[in-house]
Order: structure tokens, then sequence, then C-alpha cells
């Protein structure tokens, strides 16, 4: 008897002991989660070496000389939605310096898209560099894993072009442009300038692209930076909605 019950609370304790590391196991993954901070604004991502390594790789000719390196890169999650091509488009993407004019983004090749945040988060991602024609400028990281550093909380939906770098928003501008029968009336997110003309314009760079505002009431002043969400129609935001953005950055 007095053996039975020993086997008895062994088994007991082996149960409890099991449940424990269970129940633990669960909190610990419950509290990794929930320790990836959110943020409500887009963070600006300022890194100067990647934007020389950029303008290298795509402009000055030296693909070659990086291509099979496995590297990291820290910067803020998008999507394009590419309708020439009939396929999403992932990138990291973030500044040269604090003047914003200048801008990199790197398009990569997930392995699990199933653990994507929300475009406009803060990301880590790590893939090898490979050389492709379905690439948009013909060469993106391939077999990229995704670490999420901060989930972004107001995404305004498909075409929320604010969480892209200004090269990105005039690349799925022009894209949309070229398929407007296709999204006409879509909700759209745009950042950029008052233009003249009750019109919006690309931030930094003036004639590069513009969109007309259908907007009840005064506009800001020409060359006040701005946010405008509404219903894209040909070439014009309907029924806009405007917020004035001031352009602060910590150095």
């Amino acid at each position: 008897m007095k053996k039975f019950l020993l086997v008895l609370i062994s088994a007991l304790l082996i149960i409890s002991l099991m449940s424990c590391e269970k129940k633990n196991e669960e909190e610990t993954d419950k509290t990794g989660i929930d320790e990836i901070p959110l943020t409500d604004e887009v963070e600006t991502v300022l890194n100067p070496m990647e934007y020389t390594l950029y303008q290298n790789i795509f402009y000055n000719d030296m693909a070659a000389d990086y291509e099979g390196n496995s590297v990291t890169k820290e910067g803020i999650f998008t999507v394009i939605k590419d309708k020439f091509s009939n396929m999403d488009r992932y990138y990291v993407w973030g500044y040269s310096d604090n003047t914003l004019c200048c801008d990199w983004q790197w398009e990569f090749v997930p392995e699990d898209t199933s653990v994507l945040p929300v475009p406009g988060s803060k990301v880590k991602v790590s893939g090898t560099l490979n050389p492709s024609e379905d690439a948009l400028d013909g060469h993106w990281y391939t077999g990229a894993s995704v670490e999420v550093l901060s989930n972004y909380t107001n995404n305004e939906g498909m075409y929320d072009l604010t969480t892209m770098s200004p090269t990105l928003a005039r690349v799925q501008l022009a894209n949309l442009m070229n398929h407007i029968a296709d999204v006409s009336g879509v909700q759209l997110s745009v950042y950029g300038r008052i233009q003249t003309g009750n019109k919006i314009q690309h931030p930094y760079y003036d004639n590069n692209w513009e969109l007309n505002l259908d907007y009840n009431g005064e506009l800001p002043a020409v060359g006040t930076y701005v946010t405008v969400k509404g219903e894209l129609v040909g070439t014009a935001i309907e029924d806009a909605k405007i917020s004035v953005n001031e352009v602060i950055i910590d150095e």
C-alpha cells in the first residue's frame, strides 16, 4: 500500500511538473508577443551607410561586389502593390540623414509571409543579396527572415503610402496611375506638400508627382507638409481630409 502511494505521488508530481513546464512555455510565448512595443507613428530610421550602399549597388554598378552576401537591415517595413507584375513587393527602408531628402529601400523575399507585421512597423530583415529579373531593381534579398521591433497601430489600409519612403510612394503612385480603371475608388493616404492649384506634391522634390485635391475647407499654405486621406478618383483625392505635419527630426 505504501509502495502504491509512493508511485501515485510520483506520477502526480510528474504530471504537475509537465503542466507547469507547458504553462511556463505558454507564458513565455505570450510574453514574447506582448513585449513587442506598439507605436502610433512611423518611426524615422536614419542610416547614411545604408544610403551609400544603396547608391553603390543600384547606381554605381557595384552590385556584383555584394551578391551572395548575407546581411541584416534595420528599418521600416512596407509593401508595394505591384499591378504591373500582379504581386506584392516587400521592402525595408529608411533615410540617409535628418534632411529626409535621400532615402534607401531594400526589396526582399520573405521566407514566411504569415509572420510579417503591419506596414509601418519597424523590423530587422536578414537575407542574401541575389540578382533576379523579378526584382523591381534587378536585385533583392532572398530567404529573408523578419524580426519585428515595433508594431505600427495607425495603418490606414492597403494604400497607406505614409508607411513608405518618398521613393517607394512615388513608385506606388505611378503604379496606381497606370491602372486607374482598376483602383478608382480605393482609399489612399499620402504624405506630401501643398502645391498651388489645390494640389499635393512630392514632399521634397518639385515636378516629381502631384495629385489634385477635392477639399471643402481652406487649404494650408503652399509648401506646408501634410498628410492627405481620401478616395482616389483619377488623378484626384476626393473628399480629402488633411492634417498638417511638423517635420521635426532629432539629430
